[in-house]
């Protein structure tokens, strides 16, 4: 099984109140350009998105999320389509790692 978005979250609120989200970023090459954020917020937020998806997004979203699908996501998070644009572009490098890493 792939590393999902499902995984992603959850690794998110395990660690939110472990770590600050901006250390946790900046461990991870891929999620530097996202290093710059507010935990509390930024991880609802990222959490908002994730959670307006289906099942198969959140499992393969790079190829299921199309423009529509975005918007919809968008719409339900309460953000813009540009934001789940940005969410996934980011997820699939820490996918590859998690892959490589050996995550079931």
């Amino acid at each position: 099984m792939a590393y999902t978005l499902d995984d992603f979250r959850r690794m998110l609120k395990q660690t939110k109140e472990q770590r600050p989200l901006n250390e946790i970023l900046s461990l991870m090459p891929e999620m530097r350009g996202m290093k710059d954020v507010d935990a509390n917020d930024d991880v609802r937020r990222l959490m908002g998105v994730i959670d307006s998806m289906t099942v198969a997004e959140r499992h393969n979203p790079s190829k299921v999320i199309d423009q529509s699908r975005r918007r919809r996501i968008a719409a339900g998070a309460g953000v813009e389509p540009n934001e789940v644009s940005d969410l996934v572009k980011s997820f699939e490098p820490v996918a590859s790692m998690m892959k490589r890493m050996g995550h079931p």
